[in-house]
């Protein structure tokens, strides 16, 4: 006893102190014999006194033990746990142990547990709520009353969360064994119906030695799952984005080293994505773009920021090579990523698409030639070239087939496009690496000689291709030869743009065609003045029939036995504000080459008319006499001719055998189907035909027989 630090006293059943044993308990304020004969009353607080006199009447009737716990002002105010036991003589042997630092300190460990700011309850090993914090009341929504003594399943664990997983079974395996569930997350149930995430500490409960429930210390981690879940959904949503995607993406080190590869490779090179990694990016990529890819990886690894696009081609599984736009970026420092990312789209059917389009814009259909457009973007090359260069020249050699048209028109469209791609290709035999033949247009081509370190190489390059032409070859199964006439322009620092040396190029053509087949001339100012005298013809010529400045001379066929004027050919003269009196050698040419001869001579037609109405009208003979008057070619492409010369001749009263239409030779052999039918239908009107200045073309007197 006296080892004992507890208060051990006897106490009768009434309640009142015998004496106390002594002990090691230590008192502060009484000496012990002060409390002998006390009654219990006088220290223990007013509403523990039933309490205690129940446990002592309880200890005397049973004569067994009893238990009470309370608080008394003895020494200072002080909790006793009290232990009573029977003893002879009708006494009962109180054992009051000191429990007021383990009460106080459950009360701070209480106030805590309510105090925290997070859910804690204890469930039985039913799984009955048996504690419940004020958290968890404001968490849950539950009053504690409310929740006391009810089962957690349906209140607070709902049976299935909403993924439809069951809570019931893992419930009850966290009662059986809550030392195999520390830890653990699941979702909860508010009474308002909303769902939480909690993330549970489980403890078992030991009490005696038995497991008696489990303790649950719980954080809301809702919104952390809820991130989790939407970071999940966003890498579904962004691995199905590149799991489908037509773009192939590439990752690889700073070395080079492919260590991700996106399924698209299967699809756009015919390999597996999971072959790729370990291997080197450049083993795969076409030898001529290696440097280019290197480069690129070389500046970004570097330390550039900024994305880097570029083109290069990937070898396929089975050969060959894809043409792939590529969009690259570092992202070496990214945790995450940790490599250079390229994205590349497949571009080989753009690529396909490209060439041909650029093969259609840029070259004649035709020839294969380079056309108009991309031979000006050569030649402004060059003359860029010579302002940076004090020892560069060029020249230019334009050419046109002579007499093409007559094998156009009359051997057939057909025939002449062969002509010239026959003659293209004789022009490509002439050439050297550095020069550019193009085609123009129609029996027109041009050729840049490129790098001319002599005066004498243009001209030496013209009688090549004089000679080279001019050979025999066989088209739509004839053996045929042909000329060209030929411009050149040598460079010069004066000309401002590339149309210009075209220009000059076009006049010294024309000089060369103007002198007879297969001549060529060198372009000299003069040519350009002459070729804007000619404009400037063009645009008077289009004003003098507006302002009537146009005259018919009449030339009259005389009988010679007689002296009679049986006759009259109608010829047009130009009576020019400024020139004065213009002859239709200068003018006509122009007409024709305009279109303009058709409304004038439709007006010669009908002036010729007026005046032979007018004659008859003045003398007798005038009714005889007939009018000659001259058709051109380019009037017999009009598919009206005979309609609009039948109209003319009824409108002055003339009848059409006093007419005679003259056409040259050459004009026969341009479209002899086509104008054997107009002349045919013309003679049908009632109208006079001859033919002027045969011989002097290559028709013989036998083709005659196939005119009216």
């Amino acid at each position: 006893l006296r080892s004992m630090t507890s208060l051990v006293v006897e106490v009768t059943p009434g309640g009142r102190i015998r004496r106390v044993v002594p002990t090691n308990y230590e008192f502060k304020r009484h000496r012990p014999e002060e409390l002998e004969g006390r009654h219990f009353t006088e220290f223990v607080p007013a509403q523990a006194v039933d309490a205690v006199a129940e446990a002592l009447r309880e200890a005397a009737r049973t004569r067994g033990g009893a238990h009470c716990e309370f608080e008394v002002d003895l020494d200072s105010r002080r909790w006793f746990n009290v232990n009573l036991t029977a003893l002879r003589d009708d006494l009962l042997l109180a054992v009051c142990r000191d429990v007021t630092d383990l009460r106080r300190s459950e009360r701070k460990y209480r106030e805590l547990v309510q105090l925290a700011n997070c859910v804690i309850l204890r469930l039985d090993i039913r799984g009955r709520v048996v504690f419940f914090n004020d958290f968890a009341e404001r968490f849950f929504g539950w009053r504690r009353e409310e929740i006391l003594g009810r089962p957690v399943l349906g209140t607070i664990v709902p049976e299935r969360d909403a993924a439809g997983a069951d809570l019931s079974a893992q419930l009850r395996d966290v009662l059986l064994d809550p030392g195999a569930f520390p830890q653990m997350e699941n979702e909860n149930l508010r009474r308002d119906g909303g769902r939480v995430w909690v993330e549970w500490s489980n403890r078992p409960v030991y009490e005696d030695g038995v497991l008696a429930g489990v303790l649950c210390v719980g954080n809301d981690v809702t919104h952390r799952k809820i991130a989790q879940m939407e970071l999940a959904n966003r890498e579904h949503y962004f691995r199905s984005l590149i799991e489908f995607s037509s773009d192939l993406i590439t990752v690889v080190d700073e070395g080079g080293e492919i260590f991700f590869e996106s399924p698209a490779v299967r699809t756009c090179l015919g390999m597996e994505p999971e072959a790729l990694p370990g291997d080197a990016l450049e083993r795969h990529i076409h030898p001529d773009d290696a440097g280019l890819v290197r480069g690129v990886l070389g500046r970004l690894v570097a330390g550039g920021d900024a994305p880097q696009r570029f083109e290069y081609r990937r070898r396929m599984a089975g050969g060959g090579y894809r043409h792939l736009e590529a969009h690259a970026v570092n992202l070496l420092d990214d945790p995450v990523v940790g490599g250079v990312v390229i994205n590349s789209r497949d571009v080989t059917e753009r690529k396909a698409f490209e060439r041909e389009l650029r093969q259609q814009v840029f070259h004649d259909s035709l020839t294969g030639l380079p056309n108009r457009v991309l031979f000006l973007e050569h030649l402004k090359q060059a003359m860029e070239r010579m302002r940076r260069r004090d020892d560069y020249a060029f020249a230019v050699l334009l050419l046109n087939i002579d007499r093409f048209k007559l094998v156009n028109d009359g051997l057939g469209r057909a025939v002449g496009d062969e002509l010239l791609v026959q003659v293209a290709g004789r022009l490509m035999q002439c050439l050297r690496k550095v020069d550019t033949v193009a085609r123009l247009g129609g029996d027109e081509f041009v050729l840049l000689l490129d790098e001319v370190d002599d005066d004498r190489v243009p001209m030496r390059a013209a009688e090549r291709i004089q000679q080279v032409v001019s050979r025999p070859m066989r088209v739509a199964g004839e053996e045929m030869s042909v000329t060209v006439g030929m411009g050149i322009v040598y460079s010069s620092r004066e000309y401002q743009d590339a149309e210009q040396v075209l220009r000059d190029a076009d006049a010294a053509v024309h000089r060369a065609k103007s002198k007879g087949c297969g001549v060529t001339k060198v372009f000299h100012s003069k040519m350009h003045v002459q070729a804007l005298s000619l404009l400037k013809m063009e645009m008077d010529l289009r004003r003098a029939l507006e302002r009537d400045e146009f005259q018919v001379h009449y030339q009259p066929f005389v009988d010679l036995d007689t002296g009679r004027v049986q006759g009259m050919e109608a010829l047009i003269r130009w009576l020019h504000p400024e020139r004065g009196m213009i002859l239709p050698g200068e003018f006509i040419p122009l007409a024709e080459e305009t279109g303009l001869i058709v409304p004038l001579g439709e007006w010669v037609l009908r002036r010729a008319c007026l005046e032979l109405a007018e004659l008859g009208e003045r003398c007798a003979a005038g009714r005889e006499i007939q009018m000659a008057v001259n058709l051109s070619a380019r009037q017999f492409t009009e598919p009206d001719l005979a309609v609009r010369a039948r109209a003319i001749v009824a409108e002055t009263g003339i009848a059409p055998s006093r007419i005679k239409l003259e056409v040259t030779e050459s004009m026969l052999m341009h479209n002899p189907r086509e104008v054997a039918a107009i002349l045919a239908e013309l003679k049908s009107a009632g109208f006079s035909l001859a033919i002027d200045d045969f011989g002097t073309g290559y028709s013989s007197l036998a083709s005659l027989h196939r005119y009216p």
